[in-house]
């Protein structure tokens, strides 16, 4: 039984790497490859999965555990992406709109549109706070490791904001 699941583990991932060349994108039901950057991104984020937004960051790394003991997407070497990852998707105004159209979110109505308006990270600038990442205004800031509000002081006067987290994993090597 370990053999084959080596065999079709191998079966796929020999599928995805000869898919890649040459390409910079590849596109499967749950998983969405950048040839160009060598990573591996979940489709369906947490809030898609589980139809709800994330109550503070330490449930990115628990979720993150869920989700490789699954086997999601027949692999366990998921991980919480950093900034910079998010920027290889995030970079302008261009990519939020290809992002929208190439990634699930959960459907929801919010003051700020569908989804999530920020994505948790694995970028900690210290034990109190992380960073997320905007994939509506393109903005990634840090902030305390709980719920996050919008300002008093802007037109949505203290709502909370809908976090969410996409998981990515590297095809090649370092």
């Amino acid at each position: 039984m370990r053999r084959i699941s080596i065999i079709i583990f191998i079966t796929k991932l020999t599928f995805a790497l000869s898919y890649c060349y040459g390409q910079n994108e590849i596109d499967y039901p749950l998983l969405k490859i950048d040839s160009a950057t060598g990573l591996c991104w979940t489709k369906n984020d947490f809030s898609f999965i589980k139809n709800r937004f994330l109550t503070n960051w330490k449930e990115t790394v628990e979720w993150k555990d869920e989700m490789n003991t699954s086997n999601y997407g027949g692999f366990s070497d998921w991980r919480v992406p950093t900034i910079s990852e998010y920027r290889t998707i995030n970079k302008n105004k261009k990519d939020r709109e290809i992002y929208r159209n190439q990634f699930n979110e959960m459907d929801s109505v919010c003051v700020w549109g569908k989804g999530a308006y920020s994505f948790w990270s694995a970028t900690t600038p210290n034990k109190f706070t992380a960073s997320y990442i905007s994939f509506i205004d393109g903005f990634a800031t840090s902030g305390d490791r709980e719920k996050q509000f919008s300002s008093p002081y802007s037109s949505w006067n203290g709502v909370e904001l809908g976090m969410s987290t996409r998981l990515v994993r590297n095809i090649k090597k370092k």
